[in-house]
């Protein structure tokens, strides 16, 4: 955990300032005193996205002084969680709020975004209603389990199985194709009629099983998987990608055409 004095951060990494005897900030466009900040005392958060910020008194959120928060065990317990001696909190986008019902000495952070303590589940600070939170773990990535569900970013796959759930080895995993018994997913959506035992990757988000042709969990039709392997997925991807660089194009160029126009009316 990383605090820093403004002076030893670049002015284009975070959004206080020091006027005089007051700290500013100015994250919202303008620029707002912090009430009761010490500027000689004054460190920030360094993590990229954190707007917390405390002086040898208190803690603050922004130009928010958070009078709840004990600072002197406020204290960072991985992504977004936080505690101090009596309480658990979640910073997520423009706030730093306590997590209600929360369990401090039995909270469990998990990572990505994953946390638990002895009567609830959480995921970014919200409660995951359908998790056993004594035996939530973190899989992989941005999927979880508590043995009887696979979660993905904190929601439940319905009929997924975590007893034969594993994360796809290579290129596949990189690209997010896990799969259980019965199974392929795409982050949280299955790979509709997928052969589990004849599916395989093939470049990015393309695979194929024996009867199919797969894009993200889509089926591209009229695709005959006989004549796919990864260097037809890769041609396929390029083509794409040509495409979509020359309908940009063309759109960008009507787009300043239609303001031409405009300008001349």
């Amino acid at each position: 955990m990383t605090w820093l004095p403004l002076s030893q951060l670049d002015e284009t990494e975070h959004s206080w300032r020091i006027q005089g005897n007051a700290v500013q900030f100015g994250g919202t466009g303008t620029y707002r005193k912090l009430r009761g900040c010490d500027p000689a005392t004054f460190e920030v958060f360094a993590e990229l996205g954190s707007l917390i910020a405390r002086d040898r008194n208190h803690v603050y959120h922004g130009a928010e002084l958070l009078s709840a928060v004990q600072r002197d065990s406020f204290t960072h317990l991985g992504e977004g969680y936080w505690r101090d001696a009596d309480a658990i909190y979640c910073e997520y986008e423009t706030t730093l709020r306590p997590l209600k019902g929360s369990d401090a000495a039995t909270f469990r952070h998990l990572g990505e975004g994953y946390a638990a303590d002895r009567t609830q589940a959480y995921y970014a600070g919200s409660k995951i209603q359908s998790a056993n939170p004594l035996a939530l773990r973190l899989l992989h990535g941005l999927y979880a389990t508590d043995g009887d569900t696979v979660f993905f970013d904190g929601k439940p796959l319905k009929g997924s199985d975590p007893q034969t759930w594993c994360e796809t080895a290579g290129e596949a995993g990189k690209h997010g194709f896990p799969q259980d018994g019965k199974h392929v997913y795409y982050c949280e959506r299955k790979l509709p009629r997928a052969d589990t035992a004849t599916w395989q990757h093939l470049h990015e988000t393309f695979s194929k099983d024996s009867k199919r042709v797969y894009k993200t969990n889509r089926i591209l039709p009229d695709a005959d998987p006989a004549e796919w392997d990864t260097a037809k997925a890769v041609s396929y991807a390029a083509e794409e990608a040509a495409r979509h660089a020359e309908n940009s194009a063309k759109m960008s160029e009507l787009l300043k055409t239609l303001w031409q126009n405009e300008q001349t009316d």
